[in-house]
């Protein structure tokens, strides 16, 4: 279920958006560790899980050579049920975002450069949280 709302300029839109969404049977990636000490990394349906938040994007046309797409977006992950190999719960949640800010930039028909940065928070998974990471790239295109 979401709900969205926009508002467009002339050069610019802003969206937002909330969100909720029950996945039943989620797969989720469990580690087993054997009894020779050698680690199994597996996929395995869960009960069930929850996500609920809020996300905004914000796009704007600077000039009709450069435009910039901001996107950030705050949840909360909630799940259920996943089954442990001595037959336990494994519930784990968090309050994570993720932001994403692209520009775009024509220096002619034929040629343009995209520059992306990303960063996502800390995100649970059954058996504990998965740290926040970052990246940045940078593309030319020429035709």
């Amino acid at each position: 279920v979401e709900a969205t709302h926009m508002i467009q300029t002339e050069k610019s839109t802003l969206m937002t958006t909330a969100f909720y969404r029950y996945i039943n049977g989620a797969m989720q990636r469990i580690r087993l560790v054997q009894p020779d000490g050698v680690s199994l990394i597996t996929y395995q349906n869960i009960n069930y899980a929850e996500n609920y938040g809020l996300e905004c994007v914000y796009r704007v046309q600077f000039y009709k050579f450069w435009s910039m797409t901001y996107d950030l977006n705050v949840f909360r992950n909630v799940l259920y049920g996943a089954r442990g190999s001595d037959g336990g719960e494994l519930n784990n949640s968090n309050v994570s975002f993720n932001t994403r800010m692209l520009h775009n930039v024509l220096f002619s028909k034929r040629t343009a450069l995209q520059a992306t940065a990303f960063y996502n928070g800390p995100s649970a998974i059954p058996q504990g949280i998965v740290k926040p990471f970052y990246m940045i790239t940078l593309g030319l295109r020429t035709e």
